[in-house]
């Protein structure tokens, strides 16, 4: 959950995602994906994220660097530090799973997996963090 002043926001955000092979620095591997006018509700957001069939090779670690500005904010802000992320097979309606090829990436901010994630990201240089389960 995204928090401003300790409680979660609602607001319209340009959220910018990208995928890294570190935590920290690292090389980009994917991405950027920009998903502009992004709503968030109470603090919570959803994106749907498809970094293509490349991104996810040999089970190597990837971790998704987010970068959002909402309203008001005078420059982007960077949740730290990169949730880990998995590819996931997207079945897409009237196919069936032998044709879900794409490794896709869902982000819910709801899920337990990802406040797991992102439940420790603080917001570089803001006054904005996200905070989650431990």
């Amino acid at each position: 959950q995204l928090l401003r002043n300790g409680a979660g926001f609602s607001d319209t955000c340009d959220f910018t995602f990208s995928l890294y092979d570190a935590t920290t620095a690292g090389v980009l591997v994917a991405g950027p994906i920009v998903v502009n006018g992004t709503a968030v509700t109470a603090g919570v957001f959803e994106a749907m994220l498809d970094f293509g069939p490349g991104a996810f090779v040999d089970n190597e670690a990837r971790y998704l660097n987010i970068t959002l500005q909402c309203t008001g904010d005078a420059s982007p802000l960077n949740l730290l530090p990169r949730p880990l992320v998995t590819p996931s097979p997207v079945v897409r309606p009237g196919e069936g799973p032998s044709r879900a090829q794409s490794p896709s990436l869902r982000v819910l901010e709801h899920v337990a997996a990802a406040r797991r994630a992102l439940g420790r990201a603080r917001m570089a240089g803001g006054g904005v963090r996200v905070a989650g389960s431990p």
